[in-house]
């Protein structure tokens, strides 16, 4: 299956990842265009206060951007590591579930079918 590369995203490159990882052969198109665009939001947001301090000479104008930049720049590391955690939490507990002893084919099939969700999802947060 062809994968698809996604227009550049501010400050984060393509969409493929360096190792080769493909995002759109990997995540079903409304789930990634959901990611890309929750993405793109958070990070246009940034943008915008970043211009604003380029070119504001208003002391006050100055000082509620710059507040209003660290408050979006939080909220895009913390919505990044929610879901990073969340996806690490899914992978372990797929892990935790294999209990001792060999899993049956069942079992396996859908430890394996959550762990490569969740390590897909956990690259995905760490490369957006």
């Amino acid at each position: 299956m062809a994968g698809v590369d996604l227009p550049p995203i501010a400050g984060v490159g393509t969409r493929r990842a360096s190792s080769g990882f493909d995002w759109g052969t990997h995540l079903h198109p409304q789930v990634l265009a959901e990611l890309v665009t929750d993405h793109a939001g958070e990070v246009g947001a940034v943008c915008i206060y970043q211009g604003v301090l380029r070119i504001a000479r208003d002391p006050a104008l100055r000082a509620f951007a710059q507040r209003h930049l660290a408050t979006e720049q939080n909220h895009l590391r913390q919505t990044l590591l929610n879901c990073q955690a969340d996806e690490a939490a899914h992978r372990d507990e797929a892990t935790d579930a294999r209990g001792p002893g060999k899993p049956g084919i069942a079992l396996r099939a859908w430890c394996a079918l959550v762990g490569a969700g969740s390590r897909g999802a956990v690259a995905l947060c760490r490369y957006v």
